[in-house]
Formats: C-alpha cells, structure tokens, sequence
C-alpha cells in the first residue's frame, strides 16, 4: 500500500527528496533505485521520499503508485524538520516548492544530476552548437533571454528564479553539493566560488551486465544510444550520416521524434530500448557512438556502450565525463563534423582498446560505493 509518511523524522536517517520515485523511467530513477536496493543490502540508513502535494497528480499516477507501492511521501514541514535531507531532482520537485524547502532548512544537499544549478535547460548546450554552453555560468541567467532558453524537462511555474536564488542560498552556507565527477565538482565551484561545499560521490552503473566482446560485427553500422536531444548529439549525428553515405546510422526511437529536421537514405529509425533490441543490436554493429555535447557526468548509455564491445565514440569534449580518464576506453571525434568524418574512416576494422576489461573492472568496482559514499559525506560534514 502507498505510505504516507505520518511518523516522526529519524534524526540518524537521511532523506533523499525527488518528485521521480525509483520505479519510474530515466536516469533518475535509476539512480535511487540503486541507492534504495545498495542501502537495503549494506543497511544504510537512506530513504527516498517523494513530495506528498507533488504526486500523485491523477487517477492515472495514483493507479501506477498503487501497484509500484513501497513509496513514502514527504509533506513540505517533513522536509524541513529532517536533519539530514538530500534534493534529487529539482526539476520534478517543482523549483517554487524546492526553495521553499531550501529557504526553510539550516543546510541541504544537492545531488548534481545534472547542469540545473546554473542552466534553466539543465543540459547546457545550445542548439546551434558543437560544445558545452556555459554563458550563464556565475553570470544570473543574463542570456537565457537572448537564447531562447526554458525550463527543461519540467516547465516551471514560480516567481522566483531558481539558478539565481541558489547562489544566494550558496552565499549563506545553506547548500552543498554531491557530484559525479572531479570536472562536475570544479564547475560547480566556478559558479558559485571556492567556497561552496562539494563531495564528489561518483554513480552506480544501473544495470548487473558481463563485459561483453564482439566478434562478428555489421561492418560500417554506428548506431546512437542517446536519447533524442540536441544536447545528447542527435542533431550533430544527423548531420554527420550525411556527409558519410556509405555508413549506415541506427537511431533507437520513431522518426516522430524529429520536427522540420531532414533525414537520409542512409538512416533508420527504429524504436528499440536496452532490453528490447537495442543491446543485440549494438553488440552486431562496429561503433556505437554517444556524442554528449554538454557537460555530462556519468551516463549509463556511455558505460552499458563500452560494456558492450563494440567500438564506442564520443565527441571531444573537455567537461565531459571521458575527459576526466584518459584511460577510458572510448574513441574521441573532433566535434567538426568533416574531421570527424575522416577520423572514423581511419579506425582499423579490427581495432581494440587492449585495457578495455580492466577499466570497465575498476569502473564497475568503484561505482558500487556511490551510496556508501552519498552517506560519508552526509553525515561526515554533519
């Protein structure tokens, strides 16, 4: 049955607030699934709560929380009284009801999940663009209105600017934030200065899979797994198969997902996920390619792709997760697309990252401390 959180708060608990529950879809949900199962497994003390006014919305959320159940929901007054509270996920929690919390709390945590705390679109990347955006960066949204940027995956509905609202939060020691990575971390500190505290906790991988080897392969088949952003590369790929048509691109969603862009003969579009096709498919293919042009943490599509076998590209990026390990096992592409081009005619058909299975070892290794690493840091800085 659903929960209603009715109880007093454990001060030796945290609390993870988000307004997306673990049984949903995406990678936050993936992410506190993992959290909840590896803190049930080593008896860590975090609950994932959800927002008692933010959900459900209708008859049709309250039927999928019935049967998901195991939910435990947080009211506004409960999230400020808990001593130990991390937000995963402003966005779904709706910024208004966020700094409400936020502004009501001695001290919170952030878990960066993404670029939210300084891009209203959350992936910082401009769509004209082969990189990273950061024009707002500690510089209060000056340009969000010259860009065209919104809110982004939930439109918001408040008054208060969310970005500018926590650098002063930032100002008065209110926030800290959980990062992903050291290149995450270092640009956190650039928006809101040296002395905001950070904690790099890393992420699981939200999968159980064997590192996998292909042999036999599609020769000249790239298949993208990314969802279907600009931010994600779909429309710098678009524009790469283009210019290669002698190579055949995979694209795992409908063509309905594209509005007034031009497509080639060379591209197929076929709705697959990673248990429905698409693992068979990229372990057939000779590249997959998951070229991020924002400053991506840890994303799952890049590390089930070199899981996978198969010759995995990126594009260069230099706050992107690759970046941070040059012994990860990924082919690096020139943003510029003619370069890039030349740059995949050029890899030898047989080519192999020889320290492959001994990096995906330690990734895999070090990912499973993501939890235990979220509650050091919480109650270390306590």
């Amino acid at each position: 049955m659903l929960k209603f959180s009715t109880r007093e708060v454990d001060s030796e608990k945290i609390y993870m607030l988000s307004g997306i529950s673990p049984y949903d879809e995406g990678g936050t949900a993936k992410a506190l699934s993992k959290i909840q199962s590896r803190s049930s497994m080593l008896g860590i003390p975090i609950e994932i709560m959800m927002l008692k006014n933010k959900s459900p919305r209708n008859l049709s959320d309250l039927m999928k929380l019935f049967f998901r159940r195991k939910l435990v929901f947080f009211d506004k007054f409960k999230a400020i009284e808990c001593k130990h509270l991390v937000i995963a996920h402003p966005q779904s929690l709706g910024y208004s009801h966020c700094l409400d919390i936020l502004d009501g709390r001695e001290f919170t945590w952030i878990l960066a999940l993404d670029s939210s705390f300084f891009c209203r679109a959350s992936y910082n990347h401009y769509m004209k663009e082969s990189s990273p955006c950061f024009r707002c960066l500690g510089d209060g949204l000056n340009f969000v209105e010259k860009y065209g940027c919104n809110d982004f995956p939930v439109m918001q509905d408040n008054d208060r600017n969310f970005q500018i609202a926590l650098v002063g939060l930032a100002e008065m020691g209110k926030i800290g934030f959980l990062a992903q990575n050291n290149i995450q971390a270092d640009i956190i500190r650039k928006h809101f200065g040296v002395g905001i505290l950070i904690r790099v906790v890393g992420m699981e991988a939200d999968f159980n899979l064997e590192i996998e080897n292909n042999s036999k392969f599609e020769k000249k088949l790239i298949i993208f797994h990314a969802n279907p952003l600009g931010a994600k590369g779909l429309g710098w790929t678009l524009e790469l198969a283009k210019i290669m048509p002698d190579y055949k691109f995979l694209f795992p969603f409908d063509k309905s997902c594209l509005v007034g862009i031009s497509t080639s003969l060379n591209m197929e579009f076929k709705p697959m996920t990673w248990n429905a096709g698409l693992k068979e498919a990229i372990s057939e293919a000779e590249f997959v390619i998951c070229p991020s042009l924002w400053s991506a943490p840890i994303e799952g599509a890049l590390i089930k792709s070199i899981i996978s076998g198969v010759k995995c590209l990126v594009v260069h990026n230099e706050t992107a997760y690759p970046q941070e390990d040059p012994n990860m096992p990924v082919i690096k592409l020139p943003s510029n697309l003619e370069e890039a081009a030349r740059a995949i005619r050029a890899i030898e058909v047989n080519f192999k990252h020889k320290d492959r299975n001994l990096w995906l070892e330690k990734y895999l290794e070090n990912s499973k401390k993501f939890t235990s690493n979220i509650y050091d840091a919480v109650m270390n800085d306590a």
